[in-house]
């Protein structure tokens, strides 16, 4: 017993994140490495133009992420970081969900951010990892009547992360459309939206100043 603790608390991040991947492979992938890198089949906005819903339908919780960000860089690391594609600072852009995340099963969040070496145009072995972790949701376990949001904070030896997400209860998902008819040159816009029972974090739809 004792050599399987010491065996563990000798393994590294990457042992460590490559042990999660391979019961995920096992547990929901059908063994099937490629599993893990496809996209979901369930698409947003399925149902906007129809058919009719079943009547048996009904609204579920659901998962919204507002944002993650770096809250604080070590090890002699300082903005502006190339990661994978250049952050310039901490607040790192999300491209997905493209959907809402259904709570029926816990919710992983995985982080594998790299920073590139010096002079390095390509992927080598000089890129240090940023951060390599990852953690889940107990969702099951939550058993009150509102929505809420926490924040999680997730550290490795270079940075500590910040995670802001919300426990949305009976949620719907909804189509939204905008359009400009008229319009001067120095236009700008934001669009946002909220939930008005977990206070003032907003999701940002759009955002044509980027």
């Amino acid at each position: 017993m004792e050599d399987d603790e010491e065996e563990e608390e000798e393994m590294g991040p990457h042992e460590i994140f490559g042990i999660h991947r391979k019961e995920w492979i096992v547990s929901y992938g059908k063994n099937d490495d490629d599993a893990f890198y496809k996209p979901t089949e369930l698409l947003p906005m399925r149902h906007t133009d129809g058919p009719v819903l079943p009547i048996y339908l009904q609204p579920m919780d659901t998962m919204e992420v507002f944002f993650v960000k770096v809250a604080h860089l070590t090890g002699g690391l300082q903005w502006s970081l190339d990661v994978y594609g250049d952050v310039a600072d901490s607040l790192l852009e999300l491209t997905g969900p493209s959907r809402a995340v259904l709570l029926l099963d816990e919710p992983i969040f995985e982080i594998d951010l790299k920073v590139k070496g010096k002079g390095s145009s390509a992927l080598s072995e000089d890129d240090k990892v940023l951060c390599l972790e990852y953690f889940g949701y107990n969702c099951i376990a939550y058993r009150g009547s509102s929505s809420y949001a926490k924040t999680k904070e997730v550290t490795s030896e270079s940075c500590a992360m910040e995670f802001r997400f919300a426990h949305i209860i009976n949620s719907v998902e909804a189509t939204t459309t905008a359009r400009i008819i008229n319009a001067s040159c120095s236009f700008s816009a934001r669009f946002s939206a909220r939930t008005t029972s977990i206070g003032e974090d907003v999701v940002v739809l759009l955002d044509s100043r980027g």
